[in-house]
């Protein structure tokens, strides 16, 4: 099966197979919620992960940097570009991007939920919590400072603005850290994909702890 190909706000954006294998898998994890409210939950996350790639997308090109493309895939999304030796203010304002149009998408729903407007209907009440939890949860989940989620990329930006020596080295073992609490919670609170997450992340802040310099 070949990737979907679109343009989005004129970047060239690629639906990869791999993420009807991520869709497959929400929709099992959530066999015991009505098939609306699974597939609602996809069409959620699939707008939120452009939502959140054209937030790096549109940071890339403002800094002056090339857009190649922007992936949708099984593991979220990424965009692919000319910035990898960008400037660590421009990485930075690249990395928090993303979280941040998230934030962003997810905050009217935040507050309309807060305001409790749509508590007496129950399928626009659990839309807008799918929302609310897709765009805010993940965005300050993915902000935490731990690779190779955006947060690992900014908190090794910050550093690097700072002149801390060795600043990937420092920021893998920050990561470890905190993935290892996140393992340490999601075991806790017996939520097999969160510990999933923090395990791979603190596996991936290792890998950047111990790469040679």
């Amino acid at each position: 099966m070949q990737a979907i190909q679109f343009k989005l706000f004129g970047y060239r954006t690629q639906l990869q197979p791999e993420f009807f294998l991520l869709a497959l898998f929400y929709l099992y994890s959530g066999r015991g919620n009505p098939l609306w409210y699974n597939l609602v939950f996809v069409g959620v996350v699939f707008v939120s992960i452009l939502v959140h790639e054209l937030g790096h997308a549109l940071a890339i090109t403002n800094r002056g940097y090339k857009v190649n493309r922007i992936a949708v895939h099984g593991f979220g999304g990424d965009v692919t570009g000319n910035f990898g030796y960008a400037k660590p203010k421009d990485q930075l304002m690249i990395s928090i991007s993303g979280p941040l149009a998230g934030l962003l998408l997810g905050l009217p729903f935040l507050i309309v939920s807060m305001l409790g407007i749509f508590d007496q209907d129950y399928v626009v009440k659990n839309v807008i919590g799918i929302i609310v939890w897709v765009n805010i949860g993940w965005s300050l989940f993915n902000l935490l400072p731990m690779m190779p989620l955006d947060g690992g990329h900014a908190f090794t930006s910050i550093l690097r603005i700072f002149r801390v020596a060795d600043a990937k080295r420092v920021a893998g073992l920050v990561g470890i850290v905190t993935g290892g609490v996140i393992v340490v919670a999601g075991l806790s609170l017996q939520m097999l994909f969160v510990t999933i997450i923090g395990a791979f992340c603190a596996y991936t802040s290792f890998l950047q702890y111990a790469k040679p310099r």
